[in-house]
């Protein structure tokens, strides 16, 4: 084959294993109501550990894929330019876009080891996501004209049948109409006429499933979410939630993602960030099981925050751990973790009778990733070959790279290249609450004392 058929070859060769990660993906979405129906609770956690596990293995068949067809053209720069421009044009226009771009990417940077980001081997894109305000109607049916919401539950729970019946429908949309209803009269003050959009597609988690839309009152939009149980007497409605706050703990990054059918993820997105606008767009594909596209937008927010901030990586708040290097950028809300070389305790001159490798501790990293977290435990993004400018850290931090974390943090001219670390929202530490208690409980304590001037009548 001639390089323009090459060309042409691996990227059809891309897009057709795309096709087929995306063929699977559904497929094993698709069983979630059958899963939920039929109250099958570990297969649903079988096909959520199936569903994570995906994407690599869709990955390392196309590399297979590639190193045939290429061979020692496997590395050729120029090649892959024209791969990427040729994808390009490939996907123009379809829904899934977005996803089919982080597809690309994953295997570009497989075959490559692409250190930091190249913007010639790989999609990327500096300045913010840009949600349209319009998505693709096919996702959502639409309620108008409405003035009670007797009739919109009606509506949306008829719309949304099992193959199990309602346990009693009728009490069902009574009762969360009478909530609504109550909910929106400060805002209406009248039977005045509203409107809402509500998801096709229902979604399931764990053993809960979720009708989620948006109601519209004029230039106003309220979330509404409606959990659903099934039982041994049916299906029942737990609650109506009518707050961002409430949808957005339900979206919580602390809990395993969603299975919802779509073919439109980004307009998915966009629907759910019209009623989550302060959730990052990184949370919501990964609430959608997109953890790889969410990982993307999350290392493009990275960027744009390290480009703009001009701040210097430091050691994280807290006591050191006998495992981890923690540092992070003074107003950033993560931290990123590096696994020592050895354990030990470096702020205090302390060696650890520890004797875990760095290989375990990913075992444990990959073991809580792939189980339900149902709330309890903080998300995590795993990330290799990350490079900023030695400028960007502190003296006392490179140093203790050096003691630390040879192994996997090198110092090479002007750049800092971490082999692999983990980044995770910055929590505050056991130890500096429990500080933070103890010091105002004394503090407390010593104006309540009999005889103290300050205490209170």
């Amino acid at each position: 084959m001639d390089r323009a058929q090459l060309t042409e070859q691996a990227a059809d060769g891309i897009l057709t294993e795309f096709t087929v990660y995306l063929a699977r993906f559904i497929a094993i979405t698709h069983r979630a109501k059958w899963r939920f129906e039929r109250m099958d609770w570990k297969g649903g956690r079988r096909d959520t550990a199936e569903r994570l596990g995906l994407y690599d293995i869709c990955r390392s068949d196309l590399e297979s894929l590639l190193r045939d067809l290429l061979g020692d053209a496997i590395s050729d720069i120029p090649l892959w330019k024209d791969i990427k421009k040729t994808f390009a044009r490939r996907i123009a226009g379809r829904c899934d876009r977005d996803v089919a771009e982080t597809f690309f990417n994953s295997i570009s940077r497989r075959i490559h080891r692409t250190a930091g980001v190249n913007r010639d081997l790989e999609f990327f894109r500096l300045a913010p996501s840009v949600i349209p305000a319009a998505f693709c109607s096919d996702i959502l049916r639409r309620y108008e004209h409405q003035t009670d919401a007797v009739h919109l539950m009606s509506g949306i729970l008829r719309n949304h049948a099992f193959t199990v019946p309602y346990e009693d429908i009728e009490r069902d949309i009574r009762r969360t109409a009478d909530q609504v209803n109550l909910f929106l009269w400060p805002l209406t003050r009248s039977p005045r006429e509203f409107s809402a959009e509500i998801l096709r597609s229902v979604f399931f988690r764990n053993k809960v499933a979720y009708i989620i839309g948006r109601i519209l009152i004029g230039r106003t939009v309220l979330p509404i979410m409606i959990p659903l149980y099934n039982s041994e007497q049916g299906i029942y409605v737990d609650a109506v939630l009518l707050t961002a706050s409430d949808v957005n703990t339900v979206f919580g990054f602390a809990y395993s993602s969603f299975q919802v059918e779509t073919a439109a993820p980004r307009d998915l997105v966009s629907f759910l960030y019209s009623i989550l606008p302060g959730k990052p767009i990184s949370e919501i594909y990964n609430s959608l099981g997109y953890s790889k596209r969410g990982k993307t937008e999350f290392y493009h927010e990275l960027h744009r925050f390290v480009h703009m901030s001009k701040e210097c990586f430091v050691a994280a708040p807290g006591q050191e751990g006998a495992v981890m290097t923690v540092f992070t950028l003074p107003t950033y809300p993560y931290v990123f973790k590096v696994i020592k070389d050895r354990p030990c305790f470096l702020r205090s001159h302390f060696v650890t009778n520890k004797t875990i490798s760095p290989a375990q501790v990913k075992e444990k990293y990959f073991f809580v990733s792939t189980r339900d977290r149902v709330g309890r435990i903080v998300d995590t993004q795993e990330f290799e070959f990350i490079r900023f400018r030695r400028g960007r850290y502190s003296d006392a931090i490179l140093e203790e790279f050096r003691l630390a974390a040879q192994d996997s943090i090198h110092v090479s001219g002007d750049f800092v290249l971490i082999d692999h670390c983990y980044i995770q929202r910055r929590v505050t530490p056991l130890p500096m609450k429990t500080a933070f208690l103890r010091t105002n409980l004394i503090s407390s304590w010593t104006r309540l004392k009999p005889g103290s001037a300050s205490r209170s009548s």
